[in-house]
């Protein structure tokens, strides 16, 4: 058995037995932070919630207002992540629907000026003047963000939105 006699630590000694507390120390910081990290997004997921709903076709354009359809592909990539899609500013939004990973919704709009945005870390948005009868397609996506997955909206042709949405579950539109 060793024992120590502390009158004869020298400086190396202490400097020495001082890195290995500052290494131990480090490595305990990066634990938390990486756990508060994944418990962030954990919580961020958990805050959309939305419902499925079971359809048969989809909707078509009437001749007052512009159909908006909202989707999101189904990715292993940023699959946990969920957000609203709101219209509007930040100050009084009107939140339209939730997107998950795989899933999409849609909304009737009046024509005119709109801009729709989406925020979890960071803010993307996407504006559009709508006309009366027209289908539009915006392709939400999630790209990488420092804590969480950031929001990636893009207006997409309308044989994509087409092509895709049949693949996706629908979402129901949020209360008001």
């Amino acid at each position: 058995m060793q024992y120590f006699n502390l009158a004869s630590m020298t400086n190396s000694h202490v400097e020495a037995v001082n890195q290995n507390n500052l290494k131990h120390n480090n490595f305990i910081s990066k634990i938390l932070k990486i756990t508060f990290a994944l418990s962030f997004i954990s919580i961020m997921s958990a805050c959309t919630s939305v419902q499925y709903l079971e359809y048969t076709e989809l909707p078509i354009a009437s001749e007052e207002e512009a159909l908006v359809y909202f989707f999101r592909e189904s990715k292993f990539v940023g699959g946990g992540v969920s957000y609203y899609i709101y219209e509007g500013d930040e100050q009084s939004p009107v939140r339209l629907g939730g997107l998950k990973n795989g899933t999409f919704f849609y909304i009737y709009r009046h024509p005119g000026n709109h801009t729709f945005w989406a925020k979890t870390e960071a803010k993307d948005s996407v504006t559009l003047e709508l006309a009366a009868g027209e289908i539009y397609y915006i392709k939400g996506e999630v790209d990488m963000g420092i804590l969480a997955g950031r929001p990636d909206l893009t207006i997409v042709h309308p044989a994509e939105g087409r092509s895709e949405i049949p693949e996706l579950r629908l979402t129901a539109l949020p209360d008001k």
